[in-house]
């Protein structure tokens, strides 16, 4: 959508004129002329982009013309303020070392004014070639919009979502609607004993609620309670079985650290080997949800007994031949469409009709008889009824209802006209509808969604970084709140929802995917690039998947998948791309692939990348980073998260405009011994950044010790101080960065601090820190290299003055994650009041901590995890622990003994007990907190569960729980 394109590019020149006023003085006139067209023209593009998506093709040209010409008119700008802006710096350098100014100005004043006649030049050309597309909207009759119109709408579309985000549900089955026979059917099933069907199968068209329904099947309390091990895999066109294989196994088998590096070392039959036992060894319930065809069943099986057993597969599936190629005896479940009653009921719960308490009673009269009227268009199909109720939710008025019900049945008989099938046609209006009535600065977010695999769970944070470097929105908060509107808008699905009640991850249906992957290549937004199957037929009912790797036209943002053989395809395809590319983004799930040589031609070809993410969460390679990264001037988010990176070159500090750098790298093993990762000590020049995530382990050049106690440097520490814009700090080492220099952070909300041999303390106040990890790096403090002389010592803990001086500096944070061993707990006076989330791991305490604790007023979820305590006994007394929600309580190896005193967890509704073996029952006083819903049990002995499951000595205590798991019983 151009308005969208021009209305970013229109600020950005704007900022750039501010920002950049000397270095654009040559150009200015240019530039204005450029903008003030782009603003003439933007007041007709909402009328041309109208008359495009009627199918008028001159219109559809011209208005993607326009968008090319503002995104060219953008990277000329910006490219040469940068190289102004640089060479204004060389100038001042060269001058400090003893050149003087006039003489490096003189040497380079022909060029200097060759560069500007060609760039002014340029300038000229594009703002011609728009004035020109003006004219012809004019002549054309087009209907000229305001933008302070186009404000308001905003305005308004916003105020509404906040009135409804008041009422919205965290909970996400919340809306579940019909079935209920149907679910305690197939629950009976599942719970009969002797029944040796292997397989159980929900099948049906695509919107027809099959996930949903294999969902409520999946957290049924009955079902928690026969199943021993549970595991949910979503199975994508192009699933790898391997990666499927070794997600079931982890989440069956919940491995140690080790273990977990051991799975992913795994060649892929020992994978499927391993995984083979599980099921015949315990009782397991696994979920394959969307499977599409026989082959993919005839990939995965070979992982799974094909003996009767007790443990079951529940699959999902739009085709009716794979339940029954799976399992001839396979339990077969076809849901229906929804009647009218069933429609209307979960209507209502995606909308706020009959809520809204300024509605007159004429006006719900009004609406309710229009809402009838479209729900018989969607045909009973539960996708299409939640996503008309979202986008229904964004209109206040009866007059914008009365308008949507037109454009459906424009819709409607569209459809007829292209003579779609009546199964789909109740799908097809909806979603092309709910895209249509998207405001213009949330359909390039809706773009963005077609970067990522099907059935892919996204993370909010990388979302809206990705939306802030392309510059769609300025802060996160605005990007978060764009997210949020399209959960509203039941676009985008909640998959979790984080402790502070915010959007943590999110996915999308298949079926808008599909429709996303069409609109992203329609507006020649996204390409995409499937190495996986680059050579096989395209399928029909994905419009989005890219049919060859050279696009016609210019191509600004790119996703590949990448595969194991796939680097001379990838550098086929980096030498015949334009080098336009302003978002590069790679997803790799092969073991064993280097893609070290593809780095530096990479970095050669495309110096206009905004976004560049080589990031993977499995095994990719790219070994040394090249020093061309230092070309990527315009460069606001680089990721090489989970990628081997040995070194990054002193060059990254040519990165001034980066906003995000994420270097959560892997680190390699070489001898047995960790090789840590080695950063230059350029960050201070980065003075644009906002997130910074340093690997968990690394070293900077002329790091040494001198002392027991002290730590000091050859060279450099990593300087921080200066750079004020940053929001998150993530691991940052105490031996290489002093605390105390930060004062100037004041912007400082996320801070994660890794301890090795000392601990310097702070003195300084983070007043607007929200979230604060200390972490006892084990893995550095404990190795000893030569080559970078790291510490050797073991602090078997730090002294509690050094861990309260930094909790003290922090008096506003709402989650603490302390993983140190430490002496005794801060007191309660020394947490913050706005605690809700703490975290416990290796504290290694060996007094009460509940004592504590229980007195803190805002905390809502608490985990004692690996000997965050070893005493043998803890106590929560009465009115202790007034909001705590979730209790978590792991691998407290000494821990025999838990006491509850009635009153206490009043609001306690999870608690989740794993790997303490010494402790002998759940304790009486669990039967008093009337609010658990949930209680999981994992890795606990079988003596253990025979007192506490049903029919046991103590089941009285947790009878009133309506969920209550068992998983992974021991029998040692």
């Amino acid at each position: 959508m151009a308005e969208a394109v021009v209305s970013f590019v229109i600020e950005r020149v704007g900022d750039l004129l501010i920002k950049e006023a000397s270095f654009l003085s040559g150009v200015r006139e240019q530039v204005e002329d450029a903008k003030s067209e782009l603003e003439r023209i933007k007041c007709f593009l909402e009328d041309a982009d109208g008359r495009a998506r009627q199918g008028d093709k001159s219109f559809r040209y011209h208005v993607a013309e326009i968008r090319e010409e503002a995104y060219d008119l953008e990277d000329v700008i910006a490219t040469f303020a940068f190289k102004e802006s640089s060479r204004n710096r060389n100038r001042n350098r060269n001058s400090s070392s003893g050149e003087s100014s006039s003489k490096y100005v003189l040497k380079r004043l022909p060029c200097f004014f060759i560069h500007l006649h060609k760039v002014g030049s340029d300038i000229e050309k594009i703002s011609a070639r728009i004035s020109k597309s003006r004219l012809s909207f004019q002549a054309s009759g087009l209907v000229r919009t305001s933008s302070s119109n186009s404000n308001e709408t905003i305005i308004r579309d916003r105020q509404q979502q906040e009135v409804l985000r008041r009422t919205f549900s965290h909970n996400i089955d919340s809306n579940f609607v019909g079935s209920e026979e149907k679910i305690r059917e197939l629950v009976e099933h599942f719970k009969e004993e002797g029944n040796l069907h292997k397989v159980v199968s929900i099948c049906g068209m695509g919107g027809l609620g099959k996930t949903t329904l294999a969902r409520q099947i999946y957290y049924h309390g009955d079902i928690r309670r026969r199943f021993d091990c549970f595991a949910w895999a979503s199975v994508s066109q192009n699933c790898q079985a391997r990666d499927v294989w070794e997600g079931i196994l982890i989440t069956l088998t919940s491995p140690t650290a080790e273990r977990r590096r051991e799975i992913k070392e795994m060649r892929d039959d020992e994978i499927a080997k391993a995984l083979y036992k599980v099921p015949t060894e315990k009782r397991c319930l696994v979920v394959l949800d969307d499977i599409w065809t026989c082959a993919t069943w005839d990939r995965l099986k070979l992982a799974f007994p094909n003996v009767r057993s007790e443990s079951k597969i529940l699959l999902t599936t739009r085709n009716r031949e794979v339940p029954l190629h799976a399992d001839r005896s396979s339990i077969l479940h076809e849901p229906r469409c929804f009647n009218k009653n069933e429609s209307w009921e979960l209507f209502r719960k995606k909308t706020h009709i009959g809520r809204d308490v300024t509605d007159y009673e004429e006006d719900n009269k009004e609406k309710k008889k229009l809402a009838r009227e479209m729900l018989d268009y969607c045909g009973g199909l539960p996708l299409a009824i939640t996503v008309l109720g979202g986008l229904l939710s964004s209109k206040q008025t009866v007059d914008e209802w009365e308008t949507l019900h037109k454009n459906i049945k424009t819709c409607i008989r569209k459809g007829k006209i292209n003579e779609q099938e009546d199964s789909n046609l109740g799908l097809s209006w909806v979603l092309g509808l709910s895209y249509d009535e998207l405001p213009y600065h949330l359909k390039p977010c809706f773009w963005h969604l077609a970067y990522f695999p099907e059935d892919f769970e996204i993370r909010a944070k990388d979302l809206c970084l990705i939306w802030m470097a392309e510059g769609f929105v300025s802060t996160e908060d605005e990007a978060y709140e764009c997210l949020s509107e399209l959960v509203e808008r039941c676009i985008v699905q909640v998959a979790e929802w984080g402790s502070t009640g915010k959007i943590k991850t999110c996915r999308i249906h298949d079926l808008m995917r599909d429709l996303c992957l069409s609109k992203a290549e329609e507006e020649n937004f996204l390409r995409h690039v499937d190495l996986h199957n680059q050579h096989e037929a395209t399928n029909s009912s994905c419009p989005g998947t890219a049919t060859n790797l050279v696009p016609t036209s210019k191509v600004r943002r790119l996703a590949i998948y990448l595969n194991n053989t796939g680097t001379d395809e990838l550098l086929s395809l980096i030498r015949k791309e334009d080098g336009c590319l302003r978002s590069l983004i790679c997803f790799n799930s092969e073991p064993d692939t280097s893609y070290e040589r593809v780095m530096k031609p990479l970095l050669n070809r495309f110096d206009l990348l905004r976004v560049l993410k080589f990031e993977n969460h499995t095994r990719a390679h790219v070994g040394m980073l090249p020093k061309e990264i230092g070309n990527l001037v315009h460069l606001r988010l680089f990721s090489v998260k989970d990628s081997y990176v040995e070194k990054l070159p002193s060059s990254i500090g040519n990165l001034r405009c980066l906003q995000t750098l994420d270097l959560r790298v892997k680190n390699l093993y070489h001898n047995k011994r960790l090789q840590l990762s080695e950063i230059p000590s350029v960050i201070w020049k980065l003075e644009q950044l906002r997130h910074l995530y340093l690997p968990q382990n690394y070293f900077t050049k002329g790091y040494v010790e001198r002392s027991y106690f002290a730590v000091t440097q050859l060279e450099s520490l990593l300087r921080l101080d200066n750079i004020t814009n940053l929001q998150t700090m993530v691991n940052v080492s105490a031996n290489y960065c002093y605390l105390d220099r930060l004062e100037k952070l004041t912007n400082l909300t996320k801070l994660k601090v890794n301890l090795e041999s000392h601990f310097p303390g702070t003195r300084i106040k983070f007043h607007n820190l929200r979230s604060l990890a200390i972490y006892y790096n084990e893995l550095v403090a404990d190795e000893y290299d030569e080559d970078h002389q790291l510490p050797v010592r073991k602090r078997t803990h730090f002294c509690d003055h050094e861990i309260i001086s930094l909790l003290l500096s922090c008096p506003q944070i709402s989650k603490l994650h302390l993983q140190v061993p430490m002496v005794m707990l801060p007191t309660c006076d020394e947490f913050s009041s706005n605690l809700i989330k703490l975290t416990l791991v290796k504290t290694c305490l060996e007094n009460d901590p509940m004592a504590t604790l229980e007195k803190l007023p805002s905390l809502r979820i608490l985990l004692l995890d690996h000997n965050a305590f070893k005493g043998k006994e803890m106590i929560c007394t009465s009115k202790g622990f007034p909001r705590l929600e979730s209790l978590s309580i792991c691998y407290l190896y000494e821990f025999i003994e838990w006491k509850v005193e009635e009153g206490a967890l009043p609001s306690l509704g999870r608690l989740h007990i794993v790997n303490c073996l010494r402790l002998k029952t759940v304790p009486e006083g669990l039967r008093h907190v009337i609010t658990l819903k949930e209680i999981v049990i994992k890795h606990m002995l079988r003596q253990f569960k025979k007192k506490v499951e049903q029919g046991g000595e103590d089941f009285y205590r947790v009878q009133h729980v309506p969920s209550l798991v068992f998983m992974n019983t021991l029998d040692f």
